[in-house]
């Protein structure tokens, strides 16, 4: 029986990053190792980065697994299990998935004759979950209610009290669930195979769906009350660090729709720029080996026209 660990989140929360490490404690353990990515948007930015740390990486674009791609998603799950055999599948649903469905998934006979869910644990961004949650509570109530274990990113410039709240809240959604918020970069492979580790506990699918009958909020295949929208871009033009900052700069004053998160790379004159934006913040690094430009953006009321114009002038 071939494992399958579920790495949710929302949008730019570091489930790719987690990922990453999973992945390499995994293939020093000489486990045989098969990413699958859902991106929401048509362009894939965190496959191309997985697959440049040579990991073996599916995608499923243009839809969400939860609701309108759930079939491309079940037949690419066995194919991956009939074809590739590998030891341990890790899926990286995209960021506004709606995790109790993903029980539904591996109810179905043809799935759970061959894979095993061995866990479901949503990343937290310890950053931005407090805001967030306000504006997009049933994806995040949703993705805490049925992970078997939370796990905390960003955690390193939190205050430790707005790191109590966040560990409050969380427990006042699923009072049960294990909470891990220890700083990621002072982790060994070890520690992360660690987090593999624990006492099933995840709510069956009769459960799951009980609750989310009684829910306050509800899911529908258009994400509730959200109207989310996502485009990709191939920029032709080249720019600087600072122009650069200044592109993610306009986008972060709302001018141009609620941009939720941003990420990809744009050719400069000395290399490649990498940028990740989240919610009003964003970094950028100058990247030393060669990948192709290409961007995408995620968010509400968007204005595609004008935000293609500001990244290709």
């Amino acid at each position: 029986m071939i494992k399958v660990n579920v790495i949710s989140g929302f949008l730019g929360a570091g489930k790719t990053t987690l990922i990453k490490h999973l992945a390499t404690a995994l293939a020093e353990n000489n486990e045989k190792v098969v990413i699958l990515e859902n991106e929401f948007g048509k362009v894939g930015i965190d496959g191309k980065l997985l697959e440049l740390e040579g990991l073996s990486v599916y995608e499923i674009s243009s839809g969400c697994i939860c609701c309108t791609l759930k079939h491309d998603f079940m037949t690419t799950l066995i194919r991956i299990a009939e074809d590739i055999r590998p030891d341990r599948i890790l899926i990286e649903p995209s960021g506004i998935f709606v995790l109790s469905e993903m029980y539904d998934i591996f109810n179905n006979p043809q799935v759970n004759s061959k894979l095993e869910l061995s866990s479901a644990f949503t990343v937290i961004d310890s950053i931005n979950f407090l805001k967030q949650r306000e504006h997009y509570g049933y994806f995040f109530e949703n993705q805490i209610r049925y992970a078997d274990k939370l796990i905390l990113s960003k955690i390193k410039d939190v205050p430790r009290d707005t790191l109590i709240k966040i560990m409050e809240e969380l427990q006042s959604i699923n009072p049960r669930v294990e909470i891990f918020s220890k700083e990621w970069t002072t982790m060994s492979n070890k520690d992360f195979l660690e987090l593999l580790q624990f006492q099933k506990h995840t709510p069956s699918l009769e459960q799951a769906k009980f609750n989310d009958a009684n829910s306050s909020s509800h899911h529908t295949h258009t994400h509730g009350n959200h109207n989310f929208m996502a485009f990709g871009l191939v920029p032709q033009s080249k720019c600087s660090k600072v122009e650069l900052s200044e592109k993610l700069a306009t986008l972060a004053k709302g001018t141009l729709g609620t941009l939720i998160r941003a990420k990809g790379h744009i050719k400069s004159e000395n290399g490649i720029l990498e940028f990740n934006y989240v919610n009003g913040t964003y970094e950028i690094d100058e990247l030393t080996h060669d990948i192709e430009p290409s961007v995408c953006f995620i968010g509400e009321d968007l204005d595609k026209v004008g935000i293609s114009t500001l990244f290709d002038k």
